[in-house]
């Protein structure tokens, strides 16, 4: 590990473990926790991990770091390697941390199989990879994101997530492929935070849910269609439809109908969504956004109950351009 100037304290500690004073880092043997803790001190340094192979008691072999993951005190951190996909038990940032990912790889993932708790200052950096992805359905409560960069698509999927910070793409020369798919059981986009990519998605099976102050927005600026009666845009009912309940089954039997596809998960309609619209949100539950300002070329929504409470879905003068 390379020192970044922290201090460490387990010489005061009666523990089962060990630490790098320099690097202000602590790993306790007995619970395989690992504490990076720079102790407040502002540093452009970083400290450098590698992932290993897990223990023989984990159900899962892919490489990772260890099974209790806390990073605080203004560190910096970045794991490194030539893996497609690393795991983590809990992972939890504290305050105005950072978290790298260094591979080159194309695609990389992260499985999380405990609890993700970032604090709204911490900030995830994906900024290294094309496409990020996070894994955290299984043992998970929830997935809790505060700053996140990425270079052209971030994905999460959780059986909750909560974003109290912004999400943002890291490289403005990608912003006209990038895309964002936050896909749980339930989306909570808290005050403040905001979403800003090509192309938006985000989904859940009961509920999508937004604070005032909370943003989402395309950095699409425009979009044209000279033919309106070959638009083909999404509709999850038809418009002559008298079904009063959206389900995953009604929504994919619509998009088959649609795009005469054969679809069995309504998730394999993302990429056909991303050319179609520019910000899209679907539940099979309830959408409620409170205070909330969507702006994009195109907005769809789809959901068994949708209110708006003093919020704001602006699309005026994104459309064909004058002459």
């Amino acid at each position: 590990m390379k020192a970044n100037g922290g201090l460490a304290v387990n010489s005061t500690l009666n523990v089962d473990g060990c630490g790098n004073g320099a690097a202000g880092t602590i790993w306790y043997r007995e619970n395989d926790r690992l504490i990076v803790d720079n102790n407040d001190i502002e540093t452009l340094s970083q400290t450098f991990l590698h992932p290993s192979t897990p223990p023989t008691t984990w159900k899962i072999s892919t490489p990772y770091i260890s099974l209790d993951f806390l990073i605080k005190g203004e560190a910096n951190v970045q794991i490194q390697g030539t893996h497609f996909q690393i795991q983590f038990g809990d992972l939890e940032m504290q305050g105005s941390v950072v978290l790298s990912i260094l591979n080159d790889k194309p695609s990389f993932s992260m499985l999380m199989t405990k609890n993700v708790m970032i604090s709204s200052v911490s900030t995830f950096d994906f900024s290294y990879c094309d496409k990020f992805m996070i894994n955290a359905t299984s043992q998970n409560n929830t997935v809790q994101l505060g700053n996140v960069w990425f270079k052209k698509a971030l994905i999460v999927t959780a059986l909750s997530i909560e974003l109290s910070g912004n999400i943002s793409v890291w490289n403005e020369n990608e912003l006209a492929k990038s895309y964002i798919t936050l896909s749980s059981d339930t989306l909570y986009l808290k005050a403040g935070s905001i979403i800003a990519s090509y192309f938006t998605l985000l989904h859940s099976t009961t509920l999508i849910k937004s604070d005032p102050g909370a943003q989402i927005i395309s950095l699409q600026n425009n979009t044209c269609n000279t033919a309106p009666a070959n638009s083909n845009l999404f509709s999850c009912l038809a418009f002559d439809s008298q079904q009063t309940n959206i389900t995953a089954a009604s929504y994919i039997q619509s998009f088959n109908a649609l795009y005469k596809t054969k679809f069995t998960d309504h998730l394999q309609s993302i990429p056909v969504l991303v050319n179609n619209y520019t910000v899209y949100l679907y539940s099979f539950g309830e959408i409620l956004l409170q205070g909330t300002t969507v702006t994009a070329p195109r907005i769809g929504m789809c959901a068994n109950n949708i209110t708006l409470v003093l919020s704001t879905l602006e699309t005026s003068g994104k459309g064909c351009l004058s002459d």
